[in-house]
This record gives structure tokens, sequence and C-alpha cells, in this order.
């Protein structure tokens, strides 16, 4: 229990830095670098983090798209199923963190946020080509970065 404690207070402090460069300056945010300061633990954690995340947003959304006792049903519904493995990793954590790390080690992912390269290497693990969803996450970041910056001037 205080293990979980221990990640949930570092899991936090690691949030607020990573937001920390996009409050000081105008620079694009490498998550690249980051994620290769981090421990593996720290990694973890993240990973962790999202898995729960994903749970419970699904566990509270799934309240208003199915009907009670749905997510439980055997054999399972067809949009559950659908659902379920859109959003579910299904892989282990050291798994989905080895693909990570693997794929900020290339310098042109680097500013793809965590939240995408999680789902990217999710698909990696399970054979999916995923070049174009690269190319996409690469041109998505550095999209979000001009916006923001548009936004920041305005303000």
């Amino acid at each position: 229990m205080l293990s979980r404690i221990c990640i949930a207070i570092v899991g936090t402090a690691l949030w607020f830095l990573m937001f920390l460069p996009a409050v000081l300056g105008a620079e694009m945010y490498d998550y690249g670098k980051v994620w290769g300061l981090w421990s593996d633990n720290a990694r973890n954690a993240y990973i962790w983090g999202f898995k729960d995340g994903v749970v419970e947003a699904y566990s509270k959304a799934s309240e208003h798209w199915t009907e009670p006792g749905a997510l439980l049903k055997k054999p399972e519904p067809e949009k559950i199923r659908v659902v379920r493995e859109s959003v579910f990793l299904i892989f282990p954590v050291e798994k989905i963190r080895d693909v990570m790390t693997q794929l900020y080690a290339d310098a042109a992912n680097c500013y793809i946020p965590f939240d995408g390269m999680v789902l990217l290497a999710r698909g990696k693990l399970k054979g999916e080509d995923i070049d174009k969803a690269l190319v996409q996450a690469r041109k998505t970041a550095l999209d979000m970065h001009i916006l923001a910056e548009k936004t920041s001037r305005k303000e």
C-alpha cells in the first residue's frame, strides 16, 4: 500500500514537471528526453497510471452506453469487444515501457506526448504497422505546439 502511495506521489510530481516547460518557455516539449531521464520505476508508474485511468474511464463511461451487467455477459457483445480492444493496453507494463523506450530512441519521435506513445507502443506489440501513425503523431505534436504558441500570444 505504501509503495502505491509513493508511486502516486512521484507520478503526480512528474506530471507537474511535464508541464513546467510549457509555462516557462516556447520550446517544444521533449517527451523523449524526459522519458530517457526517468528510471524504469518512474516509467512503469506512468503506464500504471495510464492503465488505471483507462479502466476507470471505461467503467464510468460504460454506465451510459451499456445496460447493467453487459460488461460481464458471455459471449461478449460485439460493441463491448470493439471498445475494449480499442482502449485497453492488454500487454504487461514492462513490455509497453520497453517499446516506448525504443520508439523514443528515435529523435524524430521525441515530441510525441506520452499518452500517444503508449498507444503506439501497444499497436506495435499487437503487430500493427505503426509507421503512418508515427508520422501523424509527429505532425499532431507540431500542430499542437503551433496552436499553443498562437494561443499564448493572444493572452
